[in-house]
């Protein structure tokens, strides 16, 4: 443990360092060297010196004879060359007591790198592989309190470094017993705080979650003997629970049944139309014939052809009469129903089980209670059914399907449950998912991506399946790179941004003098355009017969505001120009339809007509060449207030889709009905043509919609909502008084305007403001501003990324799964990792997808100024200028292989992973994909390949991606849909700028752990803190702050920078800074020092975020230093260097650091 150092060893230490010759900065290679040494057992037992002394042999030598009188004096010397026999003894002590002293003195030197280096050689020591873990896990299991848990973790913590203390005082002269004990007692400190907070949340459990985590520990330990690791249910039937389920359940259909009930006018109004209509029936059977008079048929046929017609007619009538008899007896007949389904729901109400359906329920326990009694063989492996079972889950509760939605799911664990409930209300998913209406609660699960495990598991979320649709954009990107990269070698001249828009080109008429940027269009168009168009026509978006009249081919647009705005009446006149040849057109294919109707028959004639029709009804308008400009400047108006210069795809000039009616407004008169196909050629050098920019907006303005459409028949989910306000209507009629109405009303406003934000944020639609407004325009540069100059040391504030995959996956699989694979065999690792890209999984490098998310500054649409697109532009490249796109991409392919070869191997095996039924794939879908990888998949050098793109199920494939994406951002943090909706507006998401991370891992990592989500949770925890200290040792190098060596606050910081506690960390630095160090955590523990990661804010900035404190701050004082009198001061030099863009990223913080220092000697 290379924390803290014995004070009496140190003097010693100093004492005899004059003796060796010091050398100004140790080298990274030297403190590595001097680390594995000091701090790691077989590092230590290596380096050890060979021939030093162990037992007295020869009682005639005296060793002191042979010493110098300065080594006379160093106790720890003497203490060592009391044994020695032979003066070739007395050298070995001298060699090894000087590498020692040497090794200690270059750590002493090497400041914060030693202490990164040094924790990272102790951790990778074997002993601390050791599963002493398993008395941990018992004490959790008995559910002792929180001091009891402590104690446990802190003596198991004390009893690894004990271990650890104890194997390098055998190997190591210069160790001391007083170093030893101080080392120790800080492991203890800190397992008795994980402790303490492991206890706690096994408050939040009960037995059988528990019992999990038990299992959990101890895989680890079966791993390493051999054991089997399928878990092990045993009978537990929780009938309350079944039962509360069942009701849940029972109220969902009743509810429906209920809302055919009929007020009594209108129950009344329908029995009196019945009984008119049998009276009808009746006399139309009675009447004879119904056939003229005999004088007036002149023949007998005529009179038998009128008895006949007579007959018919009465029997058509009779008939009709019937038939509308029918449907009014259903109606009074499901108006019964839903009458004793009302009486059913209030017994329901009063936890009284109908006795109509009491028998249904008495089968479902006794079905229940057999499964479970159903014994499993030794090694076998238990069917989802089984453990569902287990979970208290029914065989009904199960889904069938992918797409399946089950009603009433609740929270997984009624601890977690009431927690959310009372404690996470500031998002919209953890309301939806938590409300009382159980619609609501299916609901969002099926459309949002719930990190959250619920009781039923198996539904795959919309929100999964539209992010594996970045798989299409960045496999056409890749080979649009490789063709631009082919283009610069054979002697291309474009910059990159030139050549995509000759891609463009090439794109809408399928020619270039460009081989390259031809082929780069094609690809787009096979990999992108065309795949997600063919979607949109399966799922009735697009119609089939969708047809390109704009361009030769089509692609989508994206508007030059700044261009319209400058050369407007330019291109109104455009416009109008062709809005005036497109009704000419039209005329002249109406005088040729004129021609031809006489002799067109069916659907042709019907055509034709219409086209008529509409010639005719412009004629009537006699527009003049003025009303063409003024249809032309709406038009103009319209794109200039579109987010980004673009209209969505099912755009009409006068209406379009409710959603996509961008200012709220229809246009006037004959513009409502016209669409607006002008040609491409006409307006060319009035549209944006970056095909990475356009091939990114068609991806996120499709596939929404697509799979919108796909679940819900239609991307408003119409018939969802109406089904929630139903269910609120039903519950309305139960409730006595107006106040009690009044508050269902306002958790149906809720439920209803989260359910609608959330299927907004997902089009990305919600809270567009206008994005021509100076605020708009100004937060989205601060923003983007505080990216580039506060996020370049963001890669060392993530490495606690690597400790999220051993906790999700655990030690054993991540290094045999993960690490080996890639240190054995680079190239079928890449292959492995190919596959998850192919779902959008480590492809921030390509996509600058997590970065921008965490810093708040993805927005798609660009700056007017030339100032403001520059800006844009730094800030898209930024990812990788910090390293941080190339680390999540790193960090999300080794996730996403070990999590591969896992699932894989164990499903191959017939194992099934308990995390899949969260993640979307349920028991009957876990099989049909172990019939496909039984098929298709292979092993190379250890890795699984699925080769899920050849499957013979295509939507096998689907649910197979959205599992891999889904549980790639739960363990490596992506927020989502659980950020506050406030925090989707521009003001909001610049005073809340950065803490979207901290908030998703609340959901994704504290309440995940809480549920057990994890395969090594203590264990994952611990690295987690490790990390996150070794993240604060590094930070507080590179600013140049000084790195404490208290126990106490290496802890705190290192739970901080984990990321492990959320918003509650969030929170309580806040508080900290805002209550000046008077409330907060660590006064509590007697920190006397702030929180690192806020050292640097300012009150205003802890309280209203980087925009509103230093840099409006900074940017003030830069400009009074200016044009103020004084002479400019190191503190203004200091000030202007906060406000550069990359100021903060290690290399250029370093030398401006120099830069700095000169400009303070001058």
């Amino acid at each position: 443990m290379p924390f803290v150092r014995d004070p009496e060893e140190q003097i010693q230490l100093e004492r005899f360092i004059p003796k060796y010759e010091q050398q100004e900065e140790p080298t990274a290679l030297e403190i590595a060297g001097a680390a594995f040494r000091q701090y790691n057992t077989i590092g230590s037992v290596l380096s050890q010196e060979r021939g030093l002394p162990k037992y007295i042999d020869d009682r005639s030598f005296n060793p002191y004879d042979y010493l110098t009188e300065e080594e006379k004096l160093d106790e720890v010397f003497t203490q060592n060359v009391v044994f020695a026999d032979t003066e070739d003894e007395i050298n070995a002590v001298r060699r090894q007591t000087a590498q020692e002293r040497q090794d200690r003195e270059t750590l002493a030197r090497g400041g914060a790198l030693s202490f990164f280096i040094g924790a990272g050689t102790a951790i990778a020591d074997p002993i601390n592989f050791i599963p002493i873990g398993g008395a941990t896990a018992k004490t959790y299991k008995a559910g002792n309190s929180i001091f009891r848990s402590a104690a446990v973790t802190a003596s198991v913590s004390s009893a690894t470094v004990a271990a650890q203390e104890a194997a390098l005082h055998a190997s190591q002269i210069e160790r001391t017993y007083g170093e030893s004990a101080v080392n120790v007692s800080a492991a203890a400190f800190l397992g008795g705080a994980l402790g303490i907070g492991a206890g706690k949340v096994s408050q939040y459990l009960n037995g059988r979650q528990l019992k999990e985590i038990d299992e959990a520990m101890d895989v680890e330990v079966k791993l390493a003997k051999g054991e089997d690791t399928v878990i092990s249910y045993g009978p537990r039937l929780d009938a309350d629970e079944v039962r509360a389920s069942f009701i849940d359940e029972l109220k969902v259909e009743l509810t429906s049944v209920a809302g055919n009930k009929l007020s009594r006018g209108e129950e009344k109004a329908l029995r009196q139309e019945a009984k008119a209509l049998k009276e009808r029936i009746n006399l139309v059977e009675e009447l004879p014939e119904a056939i003229p008079t005999i004088k007036d048929i002149p023949a007998r046929q005529a009179k038998k052809e009128a008895i006949a017609a007579g007959k018919k007619s009465a029997e058509q009538e009779r008939q009709l009469f019937q038939e509308q008899l029918s449907i009014i007896n259903g109606r009074i007949s499901a108006n019964k129903s839903a009458k004793e389904a009302e009486a059913n729901l209030s017994r329901l109400e009063q936890d009284i089980v109908p006795q109509e359906y009491q028998q249904r329920l008495d089968n479902i326990l006794a079905e229940e209670q057999r499964i479970i009694d159903q014994p499993i063989a030794p090694g076998e492996t238990p069917t989802l059914g089984q453990m569902a079972q287990a979970e208290g889950i029914t065989p009904d509760e199960l889904s069938v399907g992918a797409a399946q939605v089950a009603n009433g799911e609740q929270v997984q664990g009624k601890k977690v449950r009431a927690f959310m409930k009372k404690a996470m209300r500031f998002d919209p998913l953890s309301r939806t998912i938590t409300s009382d209406n159980p619609i609501v609660r299916s609901l969002s699960n099926t459309l949002a991506e719930n990190p959250i495990a619920m009781d039923r598991g198996g539904i795959t979320a919309v929100e999964s399946l539209i992010k594996i649709h970045d798989g299409k954009y960045v496999s056409a990107l890749e080979a649009h790179l490789k063709q631009f990269k082919l283009y610069k070698q054979n002697g291309g001249k474009l910059k990159r941004r030139e050549f995509n828009e000759a891609v463009s080109k090439a794109m809408r008429n399928d020619v270039s003098e460009i081989p390259e940027a031809l082929a780069s269009s094609r690809t787009w168009r096979s990999e992108l355009y065309d795949p997600l168009k063919n979607e949109a026509i399966s799922v009735g978006l697009l119609p089939e017969d969708v047809d390109v009249s704009t361009a030769v081919n089509y692609l989508n647009r994206r508007w030059n505001k700044d261009k319209i705005a400058a050369n407007q009446p330019d291109f109104e006149q455009r416009v109008a120009k062709w809005l005036k040849d497109e009704d000419l057109k039209l005329f002249s294919q109406a005088k040729q339809a004129q021609d031809d109707i006489a002799t067109a028959t069916g659907a042709e004639k019907t055509r034709l007509q219409k086209l008529i029709d509409r010639a005719e009804y412009k004629k009537g308008m006699d527009l003049a060449k003025q009303e063409y400009i003024d249809i032309a400047r709406q038009i103009a108006q319209r794109i200039k207030g579109s987010p980004d210069g673009r209209l969505p795809y099912d755009w009409k000039i006068g209406d379009g889709s409710s959603s996509n009616n961008l200012n709220g407004t229809a246009l006037r008169g004959p513009l409502r009905s016209r669409t607006f196909q002008i040609p491409d050629n006409m307006i060319d050098d009035f549209l944006d043509n970056d095909v990475e920019d356009l091939g990114r907006i068609y991806l996120h303005q499709i596939a929404p919609d697509v799979e919108l459409k796909r679940a819900f028949g239609d991307v408003e989910l119409t018939d969802q909502i109406a089904n929630v306000e139903n269910w609120y209507s039903m519950e309305a009629r139960k409730l006595k008084t107006e106040k009690k109405r009044r508050a269902l009303d306002k958790q149906r406003q809720s439920d209803i305007g989260d359910i609608a934000a959330m299927r907004d944020r997902i089009r990305g639609v919600y809270g567009m403001d206008d994005p021509n407004s100076f605020a708009h325009r100004a937060f989205r540069v601060a923003r983007n501003l505080n990216y580039m100059r506060l996020m370049g040391g963001v890669v060392a504030s993530s490495v606690p990324d690597v400790a999220r995959i051993f906790m999700a996956e655990g030690f054993t699989k991540t290094f045999s799964k993960g690490l080996m694979p890639l240190a054995k065999n680079l190239k079928t690792f890449k292959v492995s990792a190919a596959e998850a890209k192919r779902y959008g999984v480590g492809v921030d490098a390509l996509m600058r997808g997590r970065s921008q998310i965490i810093a708040d500054v993805s927005d798609y649409t660009r700056g007017g100024t030339a100032f403001e697109r520059g800006v844009q532009s730094l800030t898209d490249n930024f990812g990788r200028i910090n390293l941080m796109d190339y680390w999540t991409a790193g960090v999300k392919q080794l996730h996403a292989v070990t999590m591969q070869n896992s699932v894989i191997d164990g499903l191959l095996k017939g194992k099934i992973d308990k995390r899949l039924s969260r993640l979307g794939i349920d028991d009957a879908n876990a099989t049909n994909i172990t019939k496909q990888l039984e098929k298709y998949a292979e092993k190379v050098d250890g890795v699984w390949i699925s080769n899920a793109r050849n499957w013979d199920s295509p939507e096998l494939e689907r649910i197979w991606g959205a599992a891999l994406r889904k549980e790639s951002d739960r363990v490596i943090v992506v927020p989502g849909q659980e950020k506050p909706l406030f925090m989707s507006t521009p003001l909001s998401k610049t005073v809340m700028q950065f803490r979207s991370f901290m908030l998703s891992s609340t959901q994704r990592m504290t309440i995940a752990a809480m549920q057990n989500q994890e395969h090594n949770t203590i264990g994952g925890l611990l690295l987690l803190t490790s990390m996150g200290t070794m993240s604060y040792a590094f930070k507080q190098w590179d600013a140049g702050r000084e790195i404490s060596d208290d126990p106490a606050t290496l802890i705190v910081e290192g739970i901080d920078r984990s990321g492990s506690l959320g918003a509650i960390m969030e929170l309580n630095n806040t508080v900290e800074k805002l209550s000046s160090g008077y409330g907060g955590l660590r006064p509590l523990l007697g920190i006397d020092v702030p929180a690192a990661r806020f050292a640097s804010r300012s009150a205003v900035e802890a309280a209203l975020g980087p925009t509103f404190g230093s840099l409006l701050d900074t940017t003030m004082r830069v400009g009074n230093a200016g044009l103020s009198e004084d002479d400019w001061s190191d503190s203004d030099t200091r000030a202007l260097r906060r406000l550069l863009p990359g100021q903060n990223l290690t290399f250029v913080r370093q030398g401006l650091d120099k830069v700095e220092k000169s400009l303070g000697d001058l």
